[in-house]
């Protein structure tokens, strides 16, 4: 989850990541939409994705 990391946001996107964003209801999910896996990711249904996303800053 990215909190106001914004360089640490930028270089997991840079290496394919899917990032957590938050906002003031929800959590929103972002990817590099030119990298196939992260598109994979995002497409795939909320269980499996949810267990794969790390928490990298509060």
């Amino acid at each position: 989850m990215i909190g106001q990391n914004i360089a640490q946001a930028a270089a997991l996107l840079k290496q394919g990541e899917v990032i957590a964003i938050p906002t003031e209801t929800v959590y929103g999910l972002a990817g590099n939409a030119l990298d196939e896996k992260a598109v994979w990711v995002l497409l795939q249904p909320l269980p499996p994705l949810v267990q794969a996303v790390e928490v990298v800053a509060v």
